[in-house]
């Protein structure tokens, strides 16, 4: 590091691996530095499981699985929003250019990032759990910037952070060569029973189990959701089904 002539102390948060290409040193509202290292190394693939999942994600649940299998939704603000808007209410009554308005700031800066942290370490160990567990992940594509415009669910859908979990699902899907098929948006997921494929139109959000009035099958619908994505990521993968006539199906 230029100008730094003696050596400095940090605290290391896990083994450095592989060549260092080069280091970045940034420094958060908090006031704490990072120094991030960038090295090249090989990633060694999770070994096959000859699994497949369809993943239905949602602001209860982050992650449902097509086996019922489901993962939590940390909610870290709704957990942390109570004293976050103490801190806040003191920090706009401190004098502005104040030593301890500067350091009231910093304060609510860590409880930012702590609930930054809180929600990234929950997505990072769901995200890792279901690619190292299936060889492939079905997922619905969803428009989150879209979704983020009705002012009812917005600050939910910012706690739960789906995009970020859909992304991280992508990405490890592709470094672990597992197959990472998405659904078309349009497709009717909650609402089509997946044994005999009868369509529940007059589904809502506040409906969290239904049943089907052809084959009378009692669902969940997350878990629902999942298999129907699932049977969909099939008939992607084979070529029988693709997005347009997924969109035109439902037309």
């Amino acid at each position: 590091i230029p100008k730094v002539d003696k050596g400095i102390k940090i605290v290391l948060s896990r083994e450095i691996q592989g060549t260092i290409k080069y280091v970045h040193i940034s420094k958060n509202p908090a006031g704490e530095f990072f120094a991030s290292f960038t090295c090249e190394v090989e990633i060694e693939t999770y070994a096959k499981t000859g699994k497949k999942t369809g993943v239905d994600v949602g602001l209860k649940e982050a992650a449902i699985l097509s086996d019922g299998q489901k993962y939590a939704n940390a909610k870290p603000l709704r957990g942390l929003e109570k004293k976050l808007k103490f801190e806040q209410r003191k920090l706009s009554r401190q004098q502005k250019g104040s030593r301890s308005r500067e350091k009231q700031r910093r304060k609510v800066a860590r409880l930012h990032n702590r609930i930054r942290n809180i929600r990234h370490d929950n997505i990072h160990k769901g995200t890792t759990d279901i690619v190292k567990s299936h060889d492939l992940c079905a997922v619905e594509s969803l428009a989150v910037k879209n979704m983020m415009q009705n002012h009812c669910l917005a600050k939910a859908l910012s706690d739960a952070s789906l995009g970020e979990l859909l992304r991280q699902l992508k990405t490890k899907c592709e470094w672990h060569d597992r197959d990472f098929i998405p659904i078309g948006r349009f497709f009717a997921s909650s609402q089509l029973c997946h044994v005999c494929g009868w369509q529940h139109k007059e589904l809502t959000l506040k409906d969290r189990e239904w049943t089907c009035h052809c084959c009378h099958t009692h669902h969940d619908r997350d878990v629902n959701a999942a298999k129907n994505i699932l049977a969909e990521g099939l008939k992607i993968l084979s070529g029988s089904g693709t997005e347009s006539d997924t969109k035109q199906k439902e037309g």
